[in-house]
Protein backbone atom coordinates (compact mmCIF):
# COMPACT_ATOMS: atom_id res chain seq x y z
CA UNK A 1 0.00 0.00 0.00
CA UNK A 2 1.70 3.16 -0.99
CA UNK A 3 0.28 6.08 1.26
CA UNK A 4 0.40 9.14 -1.87
CA UNK A 5 -1.24 13.01 -0.92
CA UNK A 6 -3.36 12.01 -4.64
CA UNK A 7 -4.44 9.14 -2.51
CA UNK A 8 -5.11 10.81 0.78
CA UNK A 9 -6.78 13.67 -0.83
CA UNK A 10 -9.13 11.29 -2.81
CA UNK A 11 -10.17 9.14 0.19
CA UNK A 12 -11.04 12.49 2.12
CA UNK A 13 -13.50 13.24 -0.50
CA UNK A 14 -14.77 9.69 -0.51
CA UNK A 15 -14.82 9.67 3.51
CA UNK A 16 -16.31 12.85 3.42
CA UNK A 17 -19.19 11.87 0.92
CA UNK A 18 -19.76 8.41 2.51
CA UNK A 19 -20.21 10.53 6.35
CA UNK A 20 -22.60 13.08 4.47
CA UNK A 21 -24.79 10.80 3.05
CA UNK A 22 -24.86 8.57 6.16
CA UNK A 23 -25.74 11.47 8.37
CA UNK A 24 -28.32 12.29 5.69
CA UNK A 25 -30.08 9.68 5.58
CA UNK A 26 -30.12 9.11 9.48
CA UNK A 27 -31.71 12.62 9.43
CA UNK A 28 -34.10 12.01 7.32
CA UNK A 29 -35.14 8.78 8.92
CA UNK A 30 -35.96 10.59 12.26
CA UNK A 31 -37.52 13.42 10.45
CA UNK A 32 -39.38 10.72 8.98
CA UNK A 33 -39.95 9.17 12.08
CA UNK A 34 -41.21 12.17 14.14
CA UNK A 35 -43.91 12.98 11.10
CA UNK A 36 -45.32 9.72 11.37
CA UNK A 37 -45.87 9.98 15.29
CA UNK A 38 -47.03 13.24 14.99
CA UNK A 39 -49.90 12.54 12.15
CA UNK A 40 -50.58 9.23 14.64
CA UNK A 41 -50.75 10.50 17.96
CA UNK A 42 -51.52 7.32 19.87
CA UNK A 43 -49.53 5.36 21.85
CA UNK A 44 -50.62 2.18 20.26
CA UNK A 45 -49.91 3.53 17.12
CA UNK A 46 -46.28 4.38 18.45
CA UNK A 47 -45.98 0.84 19.27
CA UNK A 48 -46.99 -0.81 15.86
CA UNK A 49 -44.95 1.91 14.10
CA UNK A 50 -41.86 1.25 16.35
CA UNK A 51 -42.82 -2.55 15.49
CA UNK A 52 -43.03 -2.16 11.72
CA UNK A 53 -39.22 -0.32 11.99
CA UNK A 54 -37.51 -3.20 13.58
CA UNK A 55 -38.74 -5.66 10.97
CA UNK A 56 -37.65 -4.00 8.03
CA UNK A 57 -34.22 -3.17 9.95
CA UNK A 58 -34.25 -7.33 10.93
CA UNK A 59 -34.76 -7.82 7.32
CA UNK A 60 -33.13 -5.40 5.81
CA UNK A 61 -29.75 -5.71 8.23
CA UNK A 62 -27.94 -9.00 6.80
CA UNK A 63 -27.86 -7.46 3.47
CA UNK A 64 -26.53 -3.49 4.87
CA UNK A 65 -23.90 -5.75 6.18
CA UNK A 66 -22.79 -7.35 3.05
CA UNK A 67 -23.08 -4.29 1.09
CA UNK A 68 -21.81 -1.89 2.92
CA UNK A 69 -18.70 -4.68 3.40
CA UNK A 70 -18.15 -4.93 -0.62
CA UNK A 71 -18.60 -0.87 -1.09
CA UNK A 72 -15.36 -0.83 1.81
CA UNK A 73 -13.29 -3.63 0.26
CA UNK A 74 -14.04 -2.09 -3.45
CA UNK A 75 -12.84 1.49 -2.01
CA UNK A 76 -9.84 -0.16 -0.57
CA UNK A 77 -9.12 -1.91 -3.61
CA UNK A 78 -9.13 1.08 -5.54
CA UNK A 79 -8.17 4.28 -3.43
CA UNK A 80 -5.16 2.97 -1.36
CA UNK A 81 -4.33 -0.13 -4.01
CA UNK A 82 -5.13 -2.69 -1.19
CA UNK A 83 -5.05 -6.67 -2.07
CA UNK A 84 -8.58 -6.87 -1.11
CA UNK A 85 -9.92 -10.66 -2.42
CA UNK A 86 -13.14 -10.95 -3.97
CA UNK A 87 -15.90 -11.50 -1.91
CA UNK A 88 -18.71 -13.63 -3.89
CA UNK A 89 -21.90 -12.85 -1.53
CA UNK A 90 -22.57 -16.15 0.26
CA UNK A 91 -25.62 -18.09 -0.66
CA UNK A 92 -27.47 -20.33 2.26
CA UNK A 93 -30.24 -23.26 2.08
CA UNK A 94 -29.35 -26.60 0.45
CA UNK A 95 -28.76 -24.99 -3.40
CA UNK A 96 -32.20 -26.50 -4.75
CA UNK A 97 -33.41 -23.06 -4.99
CA UNK A 98 -32.22 -19.93 -3.70
CA UNK A 99 -33.29 -18.80 0.09
CA UNK A 100 -33.86 -15.50 1.16
CA UNK A 101 -33.51 -16.45 4.93
CA UNK A 102 -30.92 -18.87 4.69
CA UNK A 103 -29.07 -16.51 2.80
CA UNK A 104 -29.39 -13.90 4.69
CA UNK A 105 -27.97 -15.74 7.95
CA UNK A 106 -25.13 -16.50 6.21
CA UNK A 107 -24.19 -12.83 5.83
CA UNK A 108 -23.96 -12.98 9.41
CA UNK A 109 -21.78 -15.95 9.49
CA UNK A 110 -19.16 -13.95 6.44
CA UNK A 111 -16.73 -12.72 8.97
CA UNK A 112 -15.56 -10.54 6.10
CA UNK A 113 -19.28 -8.68 6.56
CA UNK A 114 -18.46 -7.84 9.89
CA UNK A 115 -14.98 -6.80 9.26
CA UNK A 116 -16.09 -4.41 6.49
CA UNK A 117 -18.92 -2.95 7.87
CA UNK A 118 -16.80 -2.55 10.82
CA UNK A 119 -14.75 -0.31 8.56
CA UNK A 120 -17.71 1.42 7.25
CA UNK A 121 -18.43 2.50 10.52
CA UNK A 122 -15.13 4.07 11.00
CA UNK A 123 -15.09 5.36 7.35
CA UNK A 124 -18.17 7.40 8.71
CA UNK A 125 -16.33 8.50 11.85
CA UNK A 126 -13.67 9.60 10.18
CA UNK A 127 -15.35 11.63 7.29
CA UNK A 128 -17.15 12.98 9.71
CA UNK A 129 -14.56 14.34 12.22
CA UNK A 130 -12.64 15.46 8.65
CA UNK A 131 -16.24 17.32 7.95
CA UNK A 132 -15.68 19.24 10.94
CA UNK A 133 -12.38 19.41 10.96
CA UNK A 134 -12.55 21.12 7.26
CA UNK A 135 -15.62 23.34 8.55
CA UNK A 136 -12.96 24.76 11.62
CA UNK A 137 -10.39 25.27 8.48
CA UNK A 138 -12.96 27.10 6.30
CA UNK A 139 -13.95 29.30 9.43
CA UNK A 140 -10.45 29.83 10.57
CA UNK A 141 -9.76 31.08 6.44
CA UNK A 142 -12.67 33.23 6.39
CA UNK A 143 -12.08 35.36 9.94
CA UNK A 144 -7.99 35.63 9.05
CA UNK A 145 -8.98 37.24 5.71
CA UNK A 146 -11.48 39.49 7.29
CA UNK A 147 -9.33 39.93 9.93
CA UNK A 148 -6.47 40.72 7.69
CA UNK A 149 -8.73 42.84 5.48
CA UNK A 150 -10.42 44.46 8.70
CA UNK A 151 -9.55 48.69 8.46
CA UNK A 152 -9.81 48.67 12.35
CA UNK A 153 -7.89 46.84 15.63
CA UNK A 154 -11.84 45.10 16.75
CA UNK A 155 -13.31 42.76 14.75
CA UNK A 156 -16.67 41.04 15.06
CA UNK A 157 -16.39 37.63 16.22
CA UNK A 158 -19.93 36.19 16.01
CA UNK A 159 -21.22 39.73 16.95
CA UNK A 160 -18.90 39.63 19.77
CA UNK A 161 -16.33 42.67 19.27
CA UNK A 162 -12.59 40.78 19.37
CA UNK A 163 -8.55 41.96 19.09
CA UNK A 164 -7.52 41.89 15.42
CA UNK A 165 -4.68 40.19 16.69
CA UNK A 166 -6.50 37.61 19.03
CA UNK A 167 -8.52 36.90 16.30
CA UNK A 168 -5.38 36.88 13.17
CA UNK A 169 -3.96 34.19 16.01
CA UNK A 170 -6.81 32.08 16.85
CA UNK A 171 -7.89 31.68 12.96
CA UNK A 172 -4.03 30.51 12.17
CA UNK A 173 -4.52 28.06 14.89
CA UNK A 174 -7.27 26.72 14.16
CA UNK A 175 -6.03 26.13 10.26
CA UNK A 176 -3.01 24.79 11.55
CA UNK A 177 -4.40 21.97 13.97
CA UNK A 178 -7.36 21.52 11.18
CA UNK A 179 -4.63 20.58 8.92
CA UNK A 180 -2.50 18.44 10.97
CA UNK A 181 -5.30 16.66 12.33
CA UNK A 182 -6.77 16.00 8.66
CA UNK A 183 -3.02 15.15 7.80
CA UNK A 184 -2.74 12.45 10.84
CA UNK A 185 -6.39 10.92 10.38
CA UNK A 186 -6.04 9.98 6.71
CA UNK A 187 -3.41 7.49 6.91
CA UNK A 188 -4.55 6.09 10.27
CA UNK A 189 -7.30 4.86 8.74
CA UNK A 190 -5.86 3.66 5.56
CA UNK A 191 -3.87 1.66 7.67
CA UNK A 192 -7.03 0.66 9.69
CA UNK A 193 -8.49 -0.61 6.37
CA UNK A 194 -5.64 -2.68 5.82
CA UNK A 195 -5.55 -3.99 8.96
CA UNK A 196 -9.62 -4.87 8.79
CA UNK A 197 -9.71 -5.26 4.96
CA UNK A 198 -7.06 -7.40 3.67
CA UNK A 199 -7.04 -10.93 5.16
CA UNK A 200 -4.32 -12.36 6.97
CA UNK A 201 -2.70 -15.72 5.57
CA UNK A 202 -4.34 -17.98 8.05
CA UNK A 203 -7.45 -16.39 7.05
CA UNK A 204 -7.19 -16.54 3.55
CA UNK A 205 -6.46 -20.47 4.14
CA UNK A 206 -9.79 -20.81 6.06
CA UNK A 207 -11.68 -19.20 3.08
CA UNK A 208 -9.87 -21.20 0.68
CA UNK A 209 -10.32 -24.65 2.35
CA UNK A 210 -14.27 -23.41 3.28
CA UNK A 211 -14.85 -22.68 -0.71
CA UNK A 212 -13.13 -26.34 -1.40
CA UNK A 213 -15.43 -28.13 0.78
CA UNK A 214 -18.02 -26.65 -1.19
CA UNK A 215 -16.41 -27.21 -4.56
CA UNK A 216 -16.27 -31.19 -3.48
CA UNK A 217 -20.12 -30.89 -2.28
CA UNK A 218 -21.38 -29.54 -5.56
CA UNK A 219 -19.47 -32.04 -7.22
CA UNK A 220 -20.67 -34.71 -6.04
CA UNK A 221 -24.14 -33.45 -6.14
CA UNK A 222 -23.69 -33.27 -10.01
CA UNK A 223 -21.86 -36.63 -10.18
CA UNK A 224 -25.43 -37.80 -8.34
CA UNK A 225 -27.59 -35.63 -10.78
CA UNK A 226 -25.30 -36.68 -13.86
CA UNK A 227 -25.57 -40.78 -12.87
CA UNK A 228 -29.32 -40.39 -12.36
CA UNK A 229 -29.74 -38.68 -15.36
CA UNK A 230 -27.82 -41.49 -17.24
CA UNK A 231 -29.92 -44.12 -15.32
CA UNK A 232 -32.89 -42.75 -16.66
CA UNK A 233 -32.37 -42.32 -20.23
CA UNK A 234 -30.83 -46.03 -20.19
CA UNK A 235 -33.35 -47.67 -18.28
CA UNK A 236 -36.14 -45.96 -20.24
CA UNK A 237 -34.78 -45.43 -23.79
CA UNK A 238 -31.48 -48.03 -24.72
CA UNK A 239 -33.11 -51.24 -22.24
CA UNK A 240 -36.26 -51.36 -23.60
CA UNK A 241 -35.16 -51.21 -27.57
CA UNK A 242 -32.16 -53.37 -26.30
CA UNK A 243 -34.61 -56.11 -25.25
CA UNK A 244 -36.86 -55.63 -28.51
CA UNK A 245 -34.11 -56.35 -30.35
CA UNK A 246 -33.03 -59.43 -28.47
CA UNK A 247 -36.89 -60.35 -28.66
CA UNK A 248 -37.33 -59.82 -31.93
CA UNK A 249 -34.54 -62.06 -33.22
CA UNK A 250 -35.75 -64.71 -30.85
CA UNK A 251 -38.56 -64.62 -32.51
CA UNK A 252 -37.05 -64.65 -36.02
CA UNK A 253 -34.97 -67.66 -34.94
CA UNK A 254 -38.00 -69.59 -34.82
CA UNK A 255 -39.57 -68.41 -37.43
CA UNK A 256 -36.33 -68.69 -39.57
CA UNK A 257 -36.90 -72.47 -40.20
CA UNK A 258 -41.16 -72.48 -40.99
CA UNK A 259 -41.49 -68.94 -42.59
CA UNK A 260 -38.62 -67.27 -43.99
CA UNK A 261 -40.27 -64.02 -45.31
CA UNK A 262 -41.78 -63.24 -41.46
CA UNK A 263 -38.26 -64.07 -40.38
CA UNK A 264 -36.58 -61.40 -43.03
CA UNK A 265 -38.79 -58.93 -41.90
CA UNK A 266 -38.80 -59.46 -38.02
CA UNK A 267 -34.54 -59.55 -38.68
CA UNK A 268 -35.07 -55.90 -40.67
CA UNK A 269 -37.16 -54.76 -37.23
CA UNK A 270 -34.53 -56.03 -35.09
CA UNK A 271 -31.53 -53.96 -37.51
CA UNK A 272 -34.30 -50.75 -37.11
CA UNK A 273 -34.21 -50.82 -33.62
CA UNK A 274 -30.59 -51.70 -33.12
CA UNK A 275 -29.87 -48.54 -35.20
CA UNK A 276 -32.04 -46.30 -33.16
CA UNK A 277 -30.07 -47.74 -29.91
CA UNK A 278 -27.26 -46.82 -31.24
CA UNK A 279 -28.34 -42.80 -31.92
CA UNK A 280 -29.41 -42.91 -28.71
CA UNK A 281 -26.34 -44.25 -26.89
CA UNK A 282 -24.25 -41.60 -29.05
CA UNK A 283 -27.06 -38.43 -27.68
CA UNK A 284 -26.38 -40.00 -23.79
CA UNK A 285 -21.98 -39.66 -25.14
CA UNK A 286 -22.78 -35.78 -26.32
CA UNK A 287 -24.57 -35.49 -23.20
CA UNK A 288 -21.42 -36.25 -21.30
CA UNK A 289 -18.76 -34.99 -23.52
CA UNK A 290 -19.10 -34.66 -27.21
CA UNK A 291 -16.20 -35.21 -29.43
CA UNK A 292 -16.45 -31.88 -30.98
CA UNK A 293 -16.18 -30.11 -28.08
CA UNK A 294 -12.37 -31.63 -28.03
CA UNK A 295 -11.55 -31.30 -30.98
CA UNK A 296 -12.82 -27.92 -32.72
CA UNK A 297 -14.58 -25.86 -29.43
CA UNK A 298 -17.18 -24.39 -28.07
CA UNK A 299 -18.05 -22.75 -30.59
CA UNK A 300 -18.22 -25.68 -33.31
CA UNK A 301 -19.60 -28.24 -30.57
CA UNK A 302 -22.84 -25.19 -29.48
CA UNK A 303 -23.35 -24.66 -33.24
CA UNK A 304 -23.86 -27.90 -34.04
CA UNK A 305 -26.23 -28.46 -30.81
CA UNK A 306 -28.73 -25.70 -31.75
CA UNK A 307 -28.39 -27.10 -35.62
CA UNK A 308 -29.83 -29.81 -34.60
CA UNK A 309 -32.58 -27.94 -31.96
CA UNK A 310 -36.61 -28.42 -32.53
CA UNK A 311 -36.92 -24.78 -31.49
CA UNK A 312 -35.10 -22.06 -33.39
CA UNK A 313 -31.92 -21.05 -30.96
CA UNK A 314 -29.91 -17.51 -31.88
CA UNK A 315 -26.66 -18.20 -30.62
CA UNK A 316 -24.27 -15.25 -30.52
CA UNK A 317 -20.82 -15.87 -29.06
CA UNK A 318 -18.64 -13.12 -28.38
CA UNK A 319 -15.41 -15.38 -28.03
CA UNK A 320 -12.95 -16.22 -30.51
CA UNK A 321 -10.46 -17.87 -27.82
CA UNK A 322 -10.34 -21.30 -26.84
CA UNK A 323 -11.17 -21.75 -22.73
CA UNK A 324 -9.71 -24.25 -20.65
CA UNK A 325 -11.29 -28.03 -21.21
CA UNK A 326 -13.03 -27.72 -18.01
CA UNK A 327 -14.80 -24.10 -18.54
CA UNK A 328 -15.93 -25.44 -21.84
CA UNK A 329 -17.91 -28.35 -20.71
CA UNK A 330 -19.29 -26.73 -17.88
CA UNK A 331 -20.77 -24.03 -20.12
CA UNK A 332 -21.57 -26.12 -22.83
CA UNK A 333 -23.26 -28.97 -20.46
CA UNK A 334 -25.37 -25.63 -19.12
CA UNK A 335 -26.40 -24.52 -22.46
CA UNK A 336 -27.46 -27.75 -23.84
CA UNK A 337 -29.37 -28.44 -20.56
CA UNK A 338 -31.05 -25.08 -20.56
CA UNK A 339 -31.94 -25.33 -24.40
CA UNK A 340 -33.10 -29.13 -24.19
CA UNK A 341 -35.53 -27.73 -20.77
CA UNK A 342 -37.04 -25.08 -22.93
CA UNK A 343 -37.74 -27.49 -25.81
CA UNK A 344 -39.44 -30.20 -23.54
CA UNK A 345 -41.12 -27.75 -20.86
CA UNK A 346 -41.22 -24.11 -21.43
CA UNK A 347 -43.11 -24.41 -24.51
CA UNK A 348 -40.90 -21.84 -26.27
CA UNK A 349 -40.94 -20.79 -30.02
CA UNK A 350 -37.28 -19.44 -29.86
CA UNK A 351 -34.60 -19.47 -27.66
CA UNK A 352 -31.53 -16.84 -27.50
CA UNK A 353 -28.11 -18.08 -26.41
CA UNK A 354 -24.97 -15.64 -25.46
CA UNK A 355 -21.36 -16.32 -25.01
CA UNK A 356 -18.44 -13.97 -23.53
CA UNK A 357 -16.19 -12.75 -21.53
CA UNK A 358 -16.48 -11.32 -18.26
CA UNK A 359 -13.26 -10.13 -16.40
CA UNK A 360 -14.51 -12.79 -13.80
CA UNK A 361 -14.77 -15.73 -16.62
CA UNK A 362 -16.68 -17.34 -19.42
CA UNK A 363 -20.46 -16.14 -18.97
CA UNK A 364 -23.25 -17.91 -20.91
CA UNK A 365 -26.80 -16.23 -21.00
CA UNK A 366 -29.65 -18.11 -22.19
CA UNK A 367 -33.16 -16.73 -22.49
CA UNK A 368 -36.33 -18.72 -23.98
CA UNK A 369 -39.69 -16.74 -24.82
CA UNK A 370 -41.55 -19.82 -22.83
CA UNK A 371 -44.44 -19.59 -20.24
CA UNK A 372 -42.13 -20.00 -17.47
CA UNK A 373 -42.39 -21.25 -13.89
CA UNK A 374 -39.55 -23.90 -14.00
CA UNK A 375 -38.24 -24.78 -10.94
CA UNK A 376 -34.81 -26.14 -9.47
CA UNK A 377 -35.54 -29.51 -8.48
CA UNK A 378 -33.38 -31.77 -6.65
CA UNK A 379 -32.16 -34.36 -9.46
CA UNK A 380 -33.54 -32.50 -12.19
CA UNK A 381 -31.57 -30.67 -15.01
CA UNK A 382 -31.15 -27.45 -14.06
CA UNK A 383 -30.12 -28.28 -10.88
CA UNK A 384 -27.22 -30.38 -11.99
CA UNK A 385 -26.20 -27.28 -14.26
CA UNK A 386 -26.30 -25.36 -10.91
CA UNK A 387 -23.89 -28.01 -9.58
CA UNK A 388 -21.67 -28.52 -12.25
CA UNK A 389 -21.28 -24.86 -12.42
CA UNK A 390 -20.85 -24.28 -8.78
CA UNK A 391 -17.66 -27.19 -8.46
CA UNK A 392 -15.76 -25.32 -11.17
CA UNK A 393 -15.72 -22.31 -9.05
CA UNK A 394 -18.55 -20.07 -10.70
CA UNK A 395 -21.86 -19.15 -10.13
CA UNK A 396 -25.64 -19.23 -11.56
CA UNK A 397 -28.30 -17.05 -11.70
CA UNK A 398 -31.82 -18.55 -12.34
CA UNK A 399 -35.19 -16.22 -13.06
CA UNK A 400 -38.13 -17.89 -14.47
CA UNK A 401 -41.83 -16.47 -13.45
CA UNK A 402 -44.93 -17.20 -14.17
CA UNK A 403 -45.48 -16.24 -18.04
CA UNK A 404 -42.05 -16.31 -18.40
CA UNK A 405 -39.58 -15.58 -19.45
CA UNK A 406 -36.76 -18.06 -18.33
CA UNK A 407 -33.70 -16.80 -17.75
CA UNK A 408 -30.24 -18.41 -17.25
CA UNK A 409 -27.08 -16.60 -16.41
CA UNK A 410 -23.70 -18.99 -15.56
CA UNK A 411 -20.56 -17.66 -15.30
CA UNK A 412 -17.18 -20.39 -15.01
CA UNK A 413 -13.89 -19.05 -14.14
CA UNK A 414 -11.16 -19.67 -16.90
CA UNK A 415 -7.88 -19.93 -16.80
CA UNK A 416 -7.26 -18.59 -20.26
Amino acid sequence: MKITPARLLLSAGHLVLEATVVLGMLFAALVLAQSVGWAIGTTFAYVAATLVLLAVIAVASPWVLAGAARVQERFGRETYGLAVPEHPVRRGGSGEEFSVSASSLAQFADRRNWWGFANAVVAVLTGTAVLLLAMAIGIGVGYLVRAIAHPSNVVAVFTVPVDRGTVIGVAIGAIVVGLGLIVGILPLFAILTRAMLVPSKEAELREAARAERDRRRHAISAADIEQGRLERDLHDGVQPQLVSVAMTLALAKRKLATDASAAEELIDEAIRTTKLSIGDLRALVRGMRPAILSDRGLDAALSALVSSSAVPVRLVNEVSDRADVTTELVVYFAVAESVTNAMKHSGATNIDVRIWRSEHGLRADIRDNGHGGALLRPGGGLQGVRERVAAAGGSMVFSSPAGGPTEIEVMVPCAS
